[in-house]
């Protein structure tokens, strides 16, 4: 009789013993849910950068998170942020190569004189201890190297799209048009990345250049 009883109490030690340990996983799994953000049902987990705007061309620095470069161009910014528990390092330099010599932009008020100094380029430092001037200086020209076949674009702006931009830019309308270029050159960007490591029976090395957006 008193071999059961222990026996009964061991066995009762033992399932609350791996009850706790399954609540214990149960909230551990709760929690690294909760504190992960899902965006959609692609994108199980993603982090807000919050930053505060910064005017590059006044060459103003707010709370340390960027600087420029002492290379006389000063037109190379390193922007730190922290994300995912690491601190990342953007070196990025104003790149127009997405936009041809004679791009033009015109508005409803006609052909205006459009300045590109607000599109960057670049890529994160991997290396603690880097030159920025030689890392970065090099993006434009690498990305020209090898490119057999450019294709120049004519982007037509739908007029939703710019009144949206221009309303998310209260009502500046010289940040929205800043803000179209900007995402037409992304696109542009992630377009020749594709189309130059694509090979269509024999011809490579195709890349997109903005001639004129409207």
């Amino acid at each position: 009789m008193k071999k059961e009883t222990k026996k009964n109490v061991m066995l009762g030690q033992h399932s609350m013993l791996r009850l706790r340990i399954a609540l214990f996983a149960f909230f551990y799994i709760v929690d690294s849910m909760c504190s992960a953000r899902a965006l959609n049902r692609y994108i199980r987990h993603y982090e807000p950068l919050s930053y505060e705007p910064v005017t590059l061309h006044r060459g103003r620095s707010v709370g340390g998170r960027w600087k420029r470069s002492v290379d006389t161009q000063g037109d190379i910014v390193q922007v730190t942020f922290k994300a995912l528990n690491r601190l990342f390092r953007l070196l990025l330099v104003r790149d127009r190569s997405w936009f041809s010599d004679d791009f033009v932009l015109v508005t409803s008020r006609g052909a205006v004189n459009a300045s590109l100094d607000h599109v960057y380029s670049g890529h994160v430092a991997e290396r603690v201890h880097i030159n920025a001037q030689k890392e970065v200086e090099t993006l434009p020209q690498e990305r020209r190297v090898g490119l057999k076949r450019v294709c120049n674009l004519e982007v037509l702006v739908d007029h939703t799209l710019f009144e949206a931009v221009l309303t998310d830019m209260s009502g500046e309308r010289e940040k929205a048009l800043d803000a179209i270029t900007a995402m037409v050159a992304t696109h542009t960007a992630a377009a020749t990345d594709v189309f130059s490591r694509t090979d269509f029976g024999g011809i490579t090395g195709i890349s997109f250049e903005v001639q004129r957006v409207q």
